[in-house]
Parts: structure tokens; sequence; C-alpha cells
């Protein structure tokens, strides 16, 4: 997942990350992997759940990607449509 960061305050702080997991039928996910800043290299921790109403699954995810300098958070949501 690539990200940018920082925007409200002016500042572009991109970061790419590599989660490998796991979702359960009921939509609940959990992931872990290597997470790459400008600051150097952590490890993110992400859980989620992904509610479907029809058609359309929207995922919902939060993730912790502590560091020597403090820790990241992230919040994140989308949507898909399975046919």
């Amino acid at each position: 997942m690539l990200l940018v960061g920082g925007l409200e305050q002016n500042v572009v702080l991109p970061s790419a990350t590599w989660l490998i997991g796991f979702r359960k039928a009921n939509g609940i996910e959990f992931g872990a992997g290597p997470t790459i800043t400008g600051g150097g290299t952590q490890v993110a921790v992400a859980g989620g759940i992904t509610h479907r109403f029809s058609m359309v699954n929207i995922p919902i995810n939060f993730a912790v990607a502590p560091a020597r300098k403090g820790v990241s958070l992230s919040l994140t949501a989308g949507f898909n449509m399975q046919r």
C-alpha cells in the first residue's frame, strides 16, 4: 500500500507498506509487514473489518507502525465491487 501523509501540514510524507495477513469469512482481517518511510523502516501491524452491502465491499482498517522517534497511525477505508 502506498500512502502520502502530512499534507494537512503542507509536508509530503510518503510511505510504502507490504502486509501479509488473513481475512475471516465474517470480514475481520489482520496483517503485519514492513513499512518504508523517509525516516527509515518500521514494522506495521494492521487490523480491520470489511462490511458487505450487496455487491459492494467497504474495508476499514487501522494500522500502527512504531518507530524509534514516535509511532505512525493510519486509518484507511475504500470500496470495491464484486460480480
